[in-house]
């Protein structure tokens, strides 16, 4: 069966909910409170996992699944990120801020994973999805068979998010004096979202592509940024 209205009108609810601190910075309060939006896009992308893992309307998401779910939370992230780039180039945010709130996002979301699918917590969305340490994910399996068109979708905005932040993250750096073991230890911070983006695309020779593209980045941060001036030191 489908969603019943009653369900429809709440999640519809929730998208508001979003839509507001999406939009929390065009109601002139001059409040931080629009940063909680990659906090609260999490609240009616859960309340969708668990309607679409009850029994009565696995049927009808078979081809959506939890994959579905992550690619549409994946989807809200990207839009409050353009939101904030756009703020940034008015001078009205900070790029580390974006980044911030995004990673407290990621934690919430999470934690959020490790709970609502345990057996003694909602047994019912633990369904098309996989353990993983502490946490329930999708199954990538399921999804490769029968939720092709989501995992792409989920693996097109995964690495849209990731490059979005890092480009601005990076390109403050343009011109600065950073010392090489820094360089060095820069790469290796970054190789986590890269290593998830070279995982979800090739899985079976992630750790390859990862080191290919570690070494482009590390390139990269060597030609934006400089080395100590000899001369001034002279």
């Amino acid at each position: 069966m489908a969603l019943d209205i009653a369900s429809i009108i709440i999640f519809l609810a929730m998208i508001i909910i979003y839509l507001v601190f999406l939009f929390y910075d065009a109601l002139g309060r001059e409040e931080p409170y629009g940063n909680y939006v990659y906090i609260v896009a999490i609240i009616p992308v859960s309340y969708l996992w668990y309607l679409i893992t009850l029994p009565v309307n696995r049927t009808d998401f078979e081809s959506f699944g939890v994959i579905g779910v992550w690619s549409i939370l994946l989807i809200l992230w990207y839009v409050s990120i353009i939101r904030d780039i756009i703020l940034i180039k008015k001078k009205k945010k900070e790029i580390d801020d974006v980044a911030l709130y995004l990673i407290i996002g990621v934690i919430i979301q999470l934690i959020a994973c490790s709970v609502l699918p345990a057996p003694n917590v909602v047994p019912t969305m633990n369904y098309w999805i996989t353990k993983f340490l502490f946490f329930y994910v999708p199954d990538f399996n399921i999804a490769i068979s029968s939720q092709l068109i989501w995992l792409n979708i989920f693996r097109l905005f995964m690495t849209l998010i990731v490059i979005t932040v890092i480009i601005p993250l990076v390109t403050d750096l343009k011109g600065t004096y950073v010392n090489l073991w820094v360089v060095i230890i820069l790469t290796l911070i970054f190789s986590l979202p890269f290593g998830l983006i070279c995982w979800i695309w090739i899985p079976e020779a992630w750790g390859a592509l990862l080191f290919l593209v570690d070494v482009l980045f590390f390139i990269v941060l060597l030609m934006l940024t400089r080395g100590k001036d000899k001369k001034k030191n002279k």
